[in-house]
């Protein structure tokens, strides 16, 4: 599993990471942004960076503050996707 691409589900990817749980059905998460409304979503995503489920934020830290209380060691692998 690469990076993600630069859209997904049609919104703008910021930030993303490889998720290392066993028996997980997500192995990425990336926090996105629809460029429309400005709505901020964290999808978590398959090997392939296909969406398996998703969560809206209100910002991006709010975003960042979720995949740390469920993935406390994803948040320090955080990477902008340039």
């Amino acid at each position: 599993m690469g990076e993600p691409p630069s859209q997904l589900d049609g919104a703008r990817v910021l930030l993303w990471c490889h998720l290392r749980h066993e028996g997980q059905t997500s192995a990425g998460a990336a926090i996105c942004q629809y460029d429309e409304d400005g709505s901020i979503y964290m999808f978590y995503c398959n090997e392939r960076w296909g969406v398996v489920g998703d969560t809206d934020h209100s910002t991006i830290a709010e975003a960042t503050e979720a995949l740390d209380q469920h993935y406390p060691e994803a948040f320090s692998r955080l990477r902008r996707l340039i």
